[in-house]
């Protein structure tokens, strides 16, 4: 094995297929309000992605429920096309029961988190969330007894970036971070918050952007992350 002994890793678009769920969830519960449907589902996933991002905030640091951030969520996306406000509610129900149908592990994830598990790493989750909701998608990936530990920002009050969940992860682990990696999506929740932790970043990057500094190793699938590392 390589001179690394744990791995911290995102859970949300590295290793749940989130993006994947919420489009196939948009496109089907758009049907229920007329003007969303007049709208389409790419002008609708714009909002949806806006509010989220925005609202989710307040979830990941505890002062909001996912349910909440959900009604509210499409109450905004309503109003924003001119939909029946009154529908937030029902819509948030529906596009929950629409995005639990899709969900999915991201392509390559159950393979590459098997593999670094015979490898002998310790894993742990990281995600900006609450406790529940990362526990479940991990129970129906089949995923949660691959991991020694799952640090969410919602029981700490603080999210990625802040180099402090970072370090909780590493207490919980009792390892350094030199010999600690973390994988994520996000340039900056999880590359730039492991750099400001002192622990080496590996992106995800499986939609080809471009990275917002040189240096950073990269992989596009979860099977390609073991040979990166060297183990």
């Amino acid at each position: 094995m390589s001179a690394f002994r744990a791995i911290l890793l995102d859970l949300d678009d590295t290793l749940y297929d989130h993006h994947f769920a919420s489009r196939k969830a948009i496109e089907e519960t758009i049907s229920l309000d007329d003007a969303l449907l007049a709208a389409g589902a790419d002008k609708v996933e714009i909002q949806h992605r806006h509010w989220l991002e925005l609202l989710h905030l307040d979830v990941a640091r505890g002062a909001r429920t996912p349910d909440d951030a959900r009604e509210e969520r499409w109450t905004r996306i309503l109003s924003h096309f001119g939909g029946n406000v009154s529908q937030g509610n029902l819509l948030a129900s529906a596009q929950r029961g629409n995005y639990l149908r899709h969900e999915r592990p991201v392509p390559g994830a159950v393979e590459g988190i098997a593999a670094l598990r015979e490898a002998g790493y310790a894993l742990s989750i990281l995600s900006n969330n609450t406790r529940l909701e990362q526990i479940g998608k991990l129970e129906r990936l089949g995923l949660i007894d691959a991991f020694s530990d799952i640090v969410v920002s919602a029981d700490h009050g603080i999210s990625k970036p802040d180099a402090r969940l970072f370090h909780i992860a590493l207490n919980r682990l009792g390892v350094d971070a030199a010999e600690t990696l973390h994988v994520g999506d996000s340039w900056s929740a999880d590359v730039e918050g492991a750099i400001n932790a002192g622990i080496r970043p590996i992106w995800f990057n499986r939609f080809g952007a471009k990275a917002a500094r040189s240096g950073v190793s990269e992989v596009a699938d979860m099977r390609e992350l073991l040979p990166t590392i060297g183990a």
